[in-house]
Protein backbone atom coordinates (compact mmCIF):
# COMPACT_ATOMS: atom_id res chain seq x y z
CA UNK A 1 0.00 0.00 0.00
CA UNK A 2 1.26 3.82 -0.69
CA UNK A 3 -0.03 7.08 0.61
CA UNK A 4 0.64 9.94 -1.22
CA UNK A 5 -0.28 13.21 -0.14
CA UNK A 6 2.49 14.36 2.45
CA UNK A 7 6.16 15.42 1.60
CA UNK A 8 6.89 11.85 1.06
CA UNK A 9 5.29 8.80 -0.27
CA UNK A 10 4.51 5.80 2.43
CA UNK A 11 4.83 2.98 1.55
CA UNK A 12 3.88 -0.52 3.56
CA UNK A 13 3.73 -4.58 3.07
CA UNK A 14 0.87 -6.18 3.59
CA UNK A 15 0.62 -8.57 7.17
CA UNK A 16 3.70 -6.67 8.31
CA UNK A 17 2.26 -3.00 8.39
CA UNK A 18 -1.53 -3.48 7.43
CA UNK A 19 -4.36 -5.49 6.78
CA UNK A 20 -7.08 -5.06 4.71
CA UNK A 21 -10.13 -6.87 4.01
CA UNK A 22 -12.55 -6.69 1.51
CA UNK A 23 -15.76 -9.35 0.26
CA UNK A 24 -14.97 -7.40 -2.91
CA UNK A 25 -12.35 -9.77 -5.02
CA UNK A 26 -10.51 -7.36 -7.05
CA UNK A 27 -6.51 -7.22 -7.53
CA UNK A 28 -6.21 -3.70 -6.99
CA UNK A 29 -7.82 -0.91 -5.46
CA UNK A 30 -6.99 2.67 -5.27
CA UNK A 31 -8.60 5.31 -3.82
CA UNK A 32 -8.45 8.55 -5.11
CA UNK A 33 -8.19 11.79 -2.78
CA UNK A 34 -10.03 10.34 0.24
CA UNK A 35 -8.83 11.48 3.35
CA UNK A 36 -7.85 9.34 6.09
CA UNK A 37 -9.57 9.80 9.45
CA UNK A 38 -7.65 7.33 12.33
CA UNK A 39 -10.49 6.01 14.60
CA UNK A 40 -8.72 3.93 17.38
CA UNK A 41 -10.35 0.50 17.64
CA UNK A 42 -13.03 1.31 15.45
CA UNK A 43 -15.35 0.37 18.49
CA UNK A 44 -18.97 1.41 19.72
CA UNK A 45 -19.87 -0.46 22.59
CA UNK A 46 -22.33 1.76 25.11
CA UNK A 47 -22.45 -0.48 27.69
CA UNK A 48 -18.47 0.10 28.29
CA UNK A 49 -18.85 4.08 27.46
CA UNK A 50 -16.89 3.18 24.63
CA UNK A 51 -17.39 5.35 21.33
CA UNK A 52 -14.46 5.74 18.67
CA UNK A 53 -16.38 7.07 16.21
CA UNK A 54 -17.78 10.10 18.18
CA UNK A 55 -17.36 13.38 16.79
CA UNK A 56 -15.99 11.82 13.84
CA UNK A 57 -16.82 13.27 10.53
CA UNK A 58 -15.93 10.09 8.33
CA UNK A 59 -18.56 10.46 5.48
CA UNK A 60 -16.34 10.29 1.92
CA UNK A 61 -13.30 9.18 3.73
CA UNK A 62 -11.20 6.88 4.61
CA UNK A 63 -11.30 5.16 7.91
CA UNK A 64 -7.85 3.94 9.90
CA UNK A 65 -8.85 1.46 12.84
CA UNK A 66 -6.53 -0.90 14.95
CA UNK A 67 -6.95 -4.03 14.60
CA UNK A 68 -8.07 -6.52 17.76
CA UNK A 69 -9.71 -4.53 20.60
CA UNK A 70 -7.74 -2.25 23.19
CA UNK A 71 -7.15 -5.08 25.77
CA UNK A 72 -6.37 -8.22 23.25
CA UNK A 73 -2.53 -8.70 24.78
CA UNK A 74 -3.29 -7.21 28.34
CA UNK A 75 -4.74 -9.20 31.21
CA UNK A 76 -7.49 -6.63 31.16
CA UNK A 77 -10.12 -8.68 28.17
CA UNK A 78 -12.30 -6.00 28.31
CA UNK A 79 -14.44 -7.02 24.79
CA UNK A 80 -13.87 -10.46 24.78
CA UNK A 81 -14.40 -11.52 28.18
CA UNK A 82 -17.70 -9.60 28.10
CA UNK A 83 -19.05 -11.89 25.50
CA UNK A 84 -20.66 -15.17 26.88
Amino acid sequence: MEINGGKEKLKFKAVDDFVAVTRREQDTIQLKNSPLVFAGFGIVAPEFNWKDYKNLDIKGKTVVVLISDPGFNAKDKMFSEAIP
